[in-house]
């Protein structure tokens, strides 16, 4: 049975949910298919959930199915990027897999055989099956778990019949899809079946049921992914490390992104489709988690913005751009005039994450898009609408190196509570797996082969003596000698400690903005702190360090 929705699941998912309406609205104009009954066959069916799963209760429940019917969100690379992993992980088990595709119609099977030999080429097969025409989601996320299933020697079918935009049809699809899964269990006795098909197809009353009939001996398992009222329930309990829950003994339902990243996704791609040759308009997503963001803070888009502005915050958003490559954006830089020495690091960090917003131009530039990315740049836009257009540039000319450090850790913890407000799952490493790394110094420098074993050891000593210490740290001019050496570091070392450090802070502000004890108000005096003027970011850092963790520690 879900938790009962908490004041602290409220909070969690109150920004979603914000979010959603506005998106969910735009869909439903476009989409009907939606109001259908096959459609609520599928959303009526799961309302609510037994309990949490661990992982080793997950991999149990798929080392003991024949056959796994995996939903798919179609728009979200998430959805198929957890099915390449579910086959690497069902191949470990010694049991041999076969894959099975809505993505192809069985009558192509030929082309998939073909591929699998090695006689064509990845984009012969993407012909082949008419992916594009058929299909029409992005190529990358499906090839990518093709690849995989090859890599391990698993063979590949199409179990899927036109028509496919005929709803009056669907249940002909079905049917056909479970007799070709029953036909793969005949040929292949002793191997698992792992099928991927469109989340509304699992109904118990859909496919399941049409399969339940051919292949009853069968261990059917069907595992959904990220359904909306499942989420919803198990907020108030759901942690980073529970990734599943249970509806029935035959039925999973993980989470591997949230309701907002899904239905984005979806909007996304009716865009694509309605501008096709060009360009999806991306400016919708942006500004809906800028406006979802204001108003969870209690920021008012419609106010005049600071620094000198009259004019209202919505009318200062910024201009937003999708290229398909750097070359593109070189030249819409150079177009506006825009210096080669500023147009430099702006593209450096658009190579490196594929969003990036720049306050000095007031410009998104998008080269591929993930929600995550999306969401900190909302927040950095937001932080410099408030901050005002001094703090853009930096801290004031002649601060010290701790100054230039701990503004942008400061920086770096706003944009992570900001980015955990809009998507709670969003990823931060915490003290205590640096803490856990810090016991085994070999094993963490492995995980990062940009810095050597001792280079490495010394930044995760940096970091857990920094956050043992920081609760009642004094700022006191002589600091520790592994304090020091890591503020004075520079390069990937400095952006490593920045980051991390950076991002452990604002993820401790978003647990304390959840239990209540940081309030909305001081939050939003936060975002106004005139970090650039000297020591200002540093004593910022540390009063929020004090608030968020109390704990007892050692004093600098």
């Amino acid at each position: 049975m879900g938790s009962a929705f908490s004041i602290r699941a409220r909070r969690r998912t109150a920004a979603q949910q914000l979010a959603l309406l506005q998106v969910k609205r735009e869909i439903s104009a476009t989409d009907p298919h939606g109001r259908l009954k096959y459609i609520r066959d599928f959303s009526e069916a799961f309302r609510d959930y037994r309990r949490a799963l661990t992982d080793t209760e997950l991999k149990q429940h798929y080392a003991a199915a024949d056959v796994i019917l995996v939903g798919d969100y179609h728009a979200l690379a998430a959805s198929q990027d957890f099915a390449a992993s579910l086959v690497g992980q069902l191949v470990q088990g010694g049991r041999p897999v076969v894959l099975a595709l809505e993505m192809a119609f069985s009558r192509n099977q030929y082309a998939l055989d073909e591929w699998l030999r090695g006689e064509t080429s990845e984009e012969e097969l993407r012909a082949g099956i008419r992916y594009d025409d058929e299909w029409g989601y992005d190529w990358e996320p499906f090839a990518h778990l093709l690849r995989q299933a090859r890599k391990f020697g698993c063979p590949i079918y199409g179990i899927d019949l036109k028509p496919r935009g005929n709803m009056r049809k669907i249940a002909a699809r079905d049917r056909h899809a479970a007799a070709q899964i029953a036909q793969i269990r005949r040929a292949h006795p002793e191997a698992r079946v792992l099928t991927l098909f469109g989340e509304a197809h699992l109904a118990p009353n859909h496919l399941p049921q049409w399969l339940r009939v051919l292949r009853p001996r069968d261990r059917v398992l069907t595992v959904l992914q990220n359904l909306d009222e499942l989420y919803w329930k198990a907020a108030g309990e759901l942690s980073d490390s529970i990734h599943g829950v249970q509806l029935t003994e035959d039925v999973l339902c993980v989470f591997n992104a949230t309701p907002l990243e899904k239905y984005e996704s979806y909007r996304i791609y009716i865009g694509k489709w309605r501008t096709q040759p060009g360009q999806p308009d991306l400016a919708p997503t942006f500004y809906n988690l800028v406006d979802t963001f204001l108003r969870s803070m209690g920021l008012e888009q419609y106010s005049p913005a600071t620094g000198g502005h009259s004019s209202a915050l919505i009318e200062d958003y910024p201009e937003v751009y999708l290229r398909p490559g750097a070359e593109d954006f070189e030249k819409l830089l150079a177009q506006k005039q825009i210096s080669a020495s500023d147009r430099r690091p702006v593209l450096e960090k658009l190579r490196n994450q594929g969003c990036v917003y720049s306050p000095k131009h007031n410009l998104l530039l998008i080269k591929r898009f993930q929600l995550s990315n999306a969401a900190e740049e909302a927040v950095r836009f937001v932080q410099n609408e408030c901050r005002g257009p001094a703090c853009s540039n930096g801290p004031w000319k002649g601060s010290s190196q701790q100054d230039h450090f701990y503004f942008d850790v400061v920086d770096r913890a706003f944009t992570t509570f900001g980015a955990r407000v809009l998507l709670p799952h969003y990823p931060v490493l915490r003290h205590h797996d640096f803490r856990a790394l810090s016991g085994r110094p070999r094993a963490a420098a492995n995980t990062q082969t940009t810095f050597s074993q001792r280079e490495h050891r010394e930044m995760v000593e940096f970091l857990v003596l920094h956050k043992e210490s920081e609760a009642h740290a004094r700022l006191r001019s002589e600091l520790p000698r592994v304090i020091a050496t890591g503020i004075a570091s520079t390069g990937k070392k400095r952006e490593f400690l920045v980051r991390h450090l950076g991002a452990m802070l604002g993820a401790e502000m978003h647990e304390a903005y959840l239990s209540g004890s940081l309030s909305k108000r001081y939050l939003r005096t936060l975002f106004f702190r005139k970090t650039h003027l000297p020591g200002a970011a540093k004593k910022t850092y540390f009063e929020i360090a004090r608030m968020v963790n109390p704990a007892q520690g050692k004093l600098f």
